[in-house]
């Protein structure tokens, strides 16, 4: 399913990066392409009025003072692969300069000016003139009407070849389409690279998401099976005394309240997921009361083991957080401490104020501390250090995973510290506020 939706997203993203660039490749071409003609007429128009200008020089009228200008005339004309024809009332052709397309055809588009045929036809006025432009295959031709010196009428014709200009304009195209190919390609690849990457957390969101399925699944099937096997024992039993099956209900009863602590941190863990802030309702509150009302509910717990809670209290710290949600971290903490110490042993709870504005609190025990490596892992869902006594401490496994999620809730960080059968020491990094004012 992944794999399509990589293939999916892949193959969308190369398709609008396709279309985009080719609509910038169709708008560049076209562009160029407009402004080569519109260059070429107003080259041709210009030409046209020096054309006008040297008209009597062509019908063989000498005039010593136009020889110079009407050479360089020429050779722009030349220079510009442009041609011109001269043409009488009767359309016959007095005059061409350069090489000309068929005669035939540029006589039957000189007649078009007074005919005023709009195919495929182009109508300036500049200098108080009127020309008239057409397309011929690779020509375009400019014609215009006049009259001598002697008052004869005279059309006139500016002949462009637009070969080399076209050549221009798909070279251009080559090039263009060339560029753009490429670009998508290595925008395909790139895009697959990035889609993979881009993957990875989903990935790991999912496989996570089924292992906690699987997790909670074996977790609630064991203790399904206890209060299973012991409530088909009672059953079994229908002539024995309420009395005489109080192990097996006891059985079942414990395993009914583990049942329910679990479901109340999956439930814990689901909200997590949402990350909703509205679970939270934060104002500001002392943290020595956030960690003395915990220590107080895991007392009983504690003394039960034997375990002292020693807690150093210092200069009081105050926290802009929800007070509820930070007694259940810190009662986590240490419900995890007891139920991995030795008995007779003893817990240090200690808070400072740290340069940076932090509240340092550190929660140490005497337990079978951490093996290499578990510093990270102990934060993961349904992680054990110690399965066997986990289980039989009555332990989800979630506990850790439900206080990072607090923590980072208010902003801080949470991490772990130990070696084995040394102990362990969590540390928790909350930003602190200013007192209130008295």
């Amino acid at each position: 399913m992944l794999n399509r939706i990589r293939l999916k997203l892949l193959f969308t993203n190369t398709l609008l990066l396709f279309g985009v660039v080719l609509i910038i490749v169709l708008v560049v071409y076209i562009s160029m392409n407009m402004n080569i003609i519109l260059s070429t007429d107003l080259e041709m128009v210009n030409s046209a009025v020096q054309l006008k200008k040297y008209l009597p020089t062509f019908e063989g009228e000498s005039d010593p003072s136009l020889s110079s200008e009407l050479s360089s005339f020429r050779s722009l004309l030349s220079n510009s692969a442009m041609s011109l024809c001269i043409w009488d009332e009767n359309y016959r052709l007095l005059k061409y300069e350069n090489q000309i397309p068929d005669t035939k055809n540029l006589q039957s588009i000189a007649k078009l000016i007074f005919c005023r045929d709009t195919r495929e036809v182009k109508a300036l006025y500049v200098h108080n003139e009127d020309f008239f432009i057409y397309s011929l295959d690779n020509y375009r031709i400019l014609s215009f009407a006049t009259a001598n010196d002697s008052g004869r009428l005279r059309t006139l014709q500016i002949i462009s070849n637009m070969d080399i200009k076209n050549n221009f304009s798909k070279r251009l195209l080559n090039t263009l389409a060339l560029t753009s190919i490429t670009g998508v390609l290595a925008s395909f690849l790139i895009g697959y690279f990035m889609a993979s990457r881009a993957m990875v957390p989903i990935e790991d969101s999912i496989k996570r998401q089924n292992e906690f399925v699987a997790d909670a699944s074996h977790e609630l099937r064991t203790p399904v099976t206890i209060v299973r096997t012991n409530l088909d024992v009672v059953m079994g039993s229908t002539d024995e005394s309420v009395e005489s099956q109080m192990q097996w209900l006891e059985n079942a009863y414990h395993e009914t309240e583990r049942m329910e602590k679990l479901i109340y941190d999956l439930l814990s863990l689901a909200k997590a997921d949402t990350n909703s802030s509205s679970q939270f309702s934060f104002k500001l509150l002392s943290l020595e009361n956030a960690i003395s009302a915990s220590i107080d509910r895991m007392k009983d717990i504690a003394s039960s083991k034997n375990i002292v809670i020693d807690c150093q209290k210092g200069a009081d710290i105050w926290l802009h957080g929800d007070a509820d949600k930070l007694e259940q971290l810190f009662a986590i903490i240490l419900d995890n401490a007891v139920a991995y110490s030795p008995v007779g042993s003893s817990i240090n709870v200690a808070y400072i104020r740290t340069k940076q504005n932090l509240a340092l609190i550190t929660v140490r025990d005497q337990g079978i501390g951490l093996e290499p490596g578990e510093s990270e892992k102990i934060f993961e869902r349904f992680y054990r250090t110690d399965k066997a006594r986990s289980r039989a401490e009555g332990g989800t496994g979630l506990g850790l995973a439900i206080a990072k999620w607090i923590v980072e809730s208010h902003m801080g960080e949470i991490y772990a510290q130990g070696a084995k059968n040394q102990g362990t020491t969590i540390f928790i990094e909350l930003p602190a506020v200013d007192a209130p004012a008295s």
